[in-house]
C-alpha cells in the first residue's frame, strides 16, 4: 500500500529537531566548564536557531506540495519517525541527565556528534524524496552545515583529547 508523507508534517519533524538540538547545545553549555567547548556550544546553538528558520520558511510553502514523500510500504515514515524520536536531541532531556554531574566537554561532544549525524540522516531522508522544485536548494545548505557541525566538533573533541569538563 503506497502512502504519502505531508510535507508540512514532515517539516515540523525538522522544526523540532532543530529546536531540540537547541535547547541540548544550550543545557550543555551551562553543563560544561572548558571556556573554549561552552562557546562552541552555543555557536551550534544559534546555527541551529538558524536551521530552524529555514524549514519554518519552507513549512510555509509546504501546502504546494503538501504530499511530496512517496512510501509504498511505510518503511519511509517508519525511520524517520524513528530517527526524530529517538536519536536527534531527544526533547526535555538535560545533557547532566544523560551524563551526570561528572560529565566532561568531550562526552557532550560525543552526544552531539552522534546526534549531528543522525540529523544529516533524517534531513538526507527528505532531500531524497522531495521534488527539485520544494526547497531543495535550501535544504542541501542545511546539510551541508550539518556536516560542517560534525567536523568542527570533531576538531574539538580531538583538541580536548587530555583535557576534561
Amino acid at each position: 500500500m503506497t502512502s504519502q508523507f505531508n510535507a508540512e508534517e514532515v517539516l515540523e519533524i525538522a522544526c523540532q529537531i532543530e529546536r531540540n538540538g537547541c535547547k541540548f547545545y544550550r543545557a550543555a553549555a551551562e553543563l560544561v566548564e572548558l571556556h573554549s567547548a561552552r562557546e562552541l556550544l552555543l555557536q551550534l546553538a544559534d546555527m541551529e536557531d538558524g536551521h530552524e528558520a529555514v524549514f519554518e520558511d519552507m513549512k510555509s510553502h509546504s501546502r504546494e506540495f503538501n504530499d511530496f514523500l512517496t512510501d509504498p510500504d511505510g518503511t519511509a515514515a517508519s525511520y524517520l519517525k524513528a530517527i526524530a524520536g529517538n536519536h536527534v536531541f531527544v526533547s526535555g532531556v538535560h545533557p547532566e541527565k544523560i551524563f551526570g554531574p561528572e560529565a566532561t566537554a568531550r562526552d557532550v561532544l560525543r552526544e552531539a556528534l552522534n546526534a549531528e549525524f543522525a540529523s544529516i540522516a533524517f534531513f538526507q531522508g527528505i532531500f531524497d524524496n522531495m521534488p527539485s522544485d520544494f526547497g531543495r536548494d535550501k535544504l542541501k545548505k542545511v546539510i551541508m552545515e550539518e556536516q560542517e557541525h560534525v567536523v568542527i566538533i570533531n576538531k574539538k573533541i580531538i583538541s580536548l583529547a587530555s583535557r576534561t569538563r
